[in-house]
């Protein structure tokens, strides 16, 4: 399975990267918005499920998140949706030294 992580905190995408790497995933990485869209457009990553997604999103976040001392809150996203909130320690990244 091909993930694409994306986020301007270079750390936190580094400690993404590596726990799911560690798990057995293909992993490409970016740090903007622009650049995660051309990705994701020409990437081969699967992000609907009527595409062939196999629904693991959440479980391997979760995973990954819990690996790094995390949380995840879930949220009603109004007017429609769910949000969900990820807060990682900061100190858990200074341990791994990536």
């Amino acid at each position: 399975m091909k993930i694409l992580v994306v986020d301007d905190e270079e750390l936190l995408v580094k400690a993404i990267k590596f726990n799911l790497e560690h798990e057995g995933y293909d992993v490409d990485v970016c740090y903007d918005g622009e650049t995660a869209v051309s990705l994701a457009r020409g990437g081969g990553y699967n992000l609907t499920r009527a595409a062939g997604g196999s629904g693991l999103g959440l479980s391997i976040v979760h995973d990954a998140v819990r690996a790094l001392g995390g949380t995840i809150t879930v949220e009603e996203n109004h007017p429609r949706g769910t949000r969900f909130i990820v807060a990682l320690p900061r100190e858990k990244y200074e341990e791994t030294k990536l």
